[in-house]
């Protein structure tokens, strides 16, 4: 029988929300890496604070925000075995803080838990000029680790964007403006990663598919997608791991 296809993820719940509907034994998620912007996940660490990290009952969240202040990520990636690396850029949502020695953290819903004064950084709101740089210092830095790994032919980006549009409604799932905003900075940020890999390495699910799921379990919002959204992806994404898995074959 054939080995699942061992799927690491950076990025969000849009992409982790897909192999809840993955037929059994098609993949295995072997990480899942969230809530984090990727200019503070190969950003640098801040020694200018040490959180009480346990203030945060969530184990999963608990990790998270310890996996991003304390810069884990790029020891994750290289020690993980996995055969397909998926990122996605949606936790770009999230502002940056830049403590005074130059380190970086999400600000995350679970980052502000750790109760760390507004005064002891300053603030880099989401989808500003600002947050693109260091968004396209954090992509350059993870192209070179992929390249030390002998790896970025196996990454697959998932090309999510924020629907305009509800199931069942042509009512947006929130203010048109801010969904807008947040997908012009990814298109931007597209162009970007687009010079770097390969258009056969990116998974952009079908434009009428891309509806907000007013049951999501997570509840309503412009990344919580309808379940033909995950079903297409995961179908893409069986095309691409499957001709990764035989090019690296062909290459032994």
């Amino acid at each position: 029988m054939k080995s699942p296809t061992a799927v690491a993820i950076l990025g969000s719940c849009v992409t982790r929300d897909a192999f809840e509907y993955a037929e059994q034994g098609r993949f295995e998620v072997a990480e899942y890496m969230a809530r984090s912007g990727l200019g503070s996940f190969f950003g640098r660490r801040s020694e200018a604070f040490s959180p009480n990290f346990d203030v945060i009952d969530s184990a999963f969240q608990r990790r998270m925000v310890q996996w991003d202040v304390l810069k884990s990520g790029r020891g994750i990636l290289r020690r993980t075995a996995w055969d397909v690396l998926v990122y996605d850029p949606i936790d770009e949502r999230f502002a940056l803080a830049v403590f005074p020695d130059l380190g970086i953290a999400t600000i995350s819903s679970e980052f502000s838990k750790l109760g760390v004064a507004e005064s002891e950084f300053s603030t880099i709101r989401p989808w500003s000029a600002e947050h693109f740089d260091k968004w396209r210092a954090g992509w350059s830095t993870f192209m070179v680790l992929l390249d030390q790994i002998g790896a970025r032919e196996r990454l697959v980006v998932h090309d999510a964007s924020w629907a305009t549009k509800v199931r069942g409604s042509d009512e947006p799932p929130m203010a048109i403006g801010a969904i807008d905003r947040a997908n012009d900075w990814l298109r931007n940020a597209k162009q970007v990663m687009a010079r770097d890999i390969p258009a056969d390495q990116f998974i952009t699910v079908s434009e009428d598919l891309r509806a907000a799921e007013p049951d999501h379990k997570w509840g309503l919002s412009p990344f919580h997608y309808v379940e033909p959204y995950y079903l297409e992806f995961l179908e893409r994404l069986t095309e691409i791991s499957g001709r990764i898995a035989g090019e690296r074959v062909a290459s032994s």
